[in-house]
């Protein structure tokens, strides 16, 4: 009995590693295997395998009948029924549209995010029991573990060559536009456990020259809507912490140390030899990115309207479209029926993570809170594939944060 408890453990362990896995690969787009004429992220390996050891954990230590009854529950009875009745309109539209396969291979993808990207991590970094539902630490904190140090490195296979032209690099990311959203996201939580006082997820140190690196990375591709994006999260941080009465001295201090050395980085490699002619090759690539996504956002919203008016705003099919921003792709694709069911699940998360708030001294659903703020407000409109695990963690992790009431080893934090 001993050895088969041990062991169902050790399945759970082992699937919070292989979905912290996924998520440090979630942004890698230039890591991934061919399906027939699809290029799918090598990231869905990892929550795929951490879905079946999961489930198998859950299963020895449940049994069948009430494995399926707690997915039942989280399905069903929070906010993702907004989402599984978005990819069951998906679904059932789809016979309707002009490439109907193509359009139920995208609503089965989205459904195996919704259980394997967003659903798991619910079994894995939650202990649930009759009276509340508590976080575990221990188990979130190597999910940041990894997001932080795939961050790192990612970041840097972008800046290096910079520095180290003659080195022939990988390139791990074929846009840089998307992994800077991606670790701006991420930046509310990696700036509260920098400045935190007392119980931190991440070393100080690892946390602090992350985010120097994205700093850095974010000032170097330039464009006001980076600058914009850090000034965004810096502000609505320390306007929580006025809010909430927090102590500012640390959290002010720290913040403006991070920021001078990012500066002062930046100002010392820019004298490097052979630095500016590589800046700027580097800086052209960027633009050229930034270019095609601001192109395409000009034309998504007419674009978006004029298909809803076609379709008689029941959308032309998911998969079919290459209109950025999450909005207007799912407003074009699934119509307003599907836009509903989208927006209905934001404002459920939101509404609970507002409400969630309880404590004196600013919790870690205050950071969710931003980091979902940001994503509305700000990121939102530059994602290229609102159906890709780079966004689909993100909405895990605060729903993670919005269905915890009770945070063990976070109520002073």
């Amino acid at each position: 009995m001993l050895r088969t408890r041990s062991f169902t453990k050790k399945l759970k362990q082992v699937s919070v590693w292989l979905w912290s896995l996924g998520l440090a690969f979630a942004v890698a787009d230039n890591i991934y295997f061919s399906l027939g004429e699809y290029k799918i992220s090598f990231s869905y390996i990892f929550f795929f395998s951490a879905a079946i050891a999961c489930l198998w954990a859950e299963k020895r230590e449940f049994g069948t009948r009430v494995t399926l009854y707690r997915i039942h529950d989280l399905l069903i009875y929070s906010s993702w029924k907004y989402l599984l009745l978005y990819f069951l309109w998906i679904n059932l539209f789809a016979m309707f549209t002009e490439t109907p396969l193509k359009s139920i291979l995208y609503a089965a993808s989205g459904c195996f995010n919704l259980i394997a990207v967003a659903i798991i991590p619910q079994l894995l970094f939650c202990e649930r029991t009759l009276n509340n539902i508590s976080l575990l630490p221990s188990r979130l904190k190597i999910a940041f573990y990894f997001f932080t140090l795939s961050q790192a490195v990612l970041l840097l296979s972008v800046l290096l060559p910079l520095f180290l032209p003659e080195y022939p690099f990988p390139k791990l990311i074929n846009n840089p536009l998307e992994l800077f959203l991606y670790f701006m996201i991420g930046f509310p939580f990696l700036l509260w456990d920098f400045s935190s006082r007392s119980r931190r997820l991440l070393p100080r140190t690892l946390s602090g020259v992350t985010m120097m690196i994205g700093i850095v990375s974010v000032l170097i591709a330039g464009g006001k809507f980076f600058i914009l994006s850090l000034f965004f999260c810096f502000a609505t941080y320390f306007a929580f912490a006025v809010y909430k009465k927090i102590r500012l001295k640390g959290m002010f201090f720290s913040s403006i140390f991070l920021m001078f050395f990012s500066l002062l980085f930046l100002f010392l490699v820019d004298r490097i030899p052979n630095f500016s002619p590589m800046k700027s090759i580097i800086l052209q690539e960027i633009a050229h990115h930034r270019t095609i996504l601001e192109y395409g956002l000009k034309n998504s919203i007419s674009g978006a309207i004029n298909i809803a008016k076609e379709t008689h705003y029941l959308g032309v099919g998911v998969g079919v479209l290459t209109i950025k921003g999450v909005w207007t792709r799912v407003f074009a694709e699934a119509g307003i029926i599907g836009l509903f069911f989208y927006t209905c699940f934001f404002l459920s998360v939101l509404k609970n993570l507002y409400f969630i708030r309880h404590e004196v001294r600013l919790v870690i659903s205050n950071i969710a809170f931003i980091s979902m703020l940001y994503f509305l407000f700000f990121g939102s409109h530059y994602v290229a594939n609102p159906y890709g695990p780079s966004i689909w963690v993100w909405y895990a992790i605060w729903f993670l944060f919005s269905s915890t009431k009770k945070k063990k080893e976070f109520s002073n934090l």
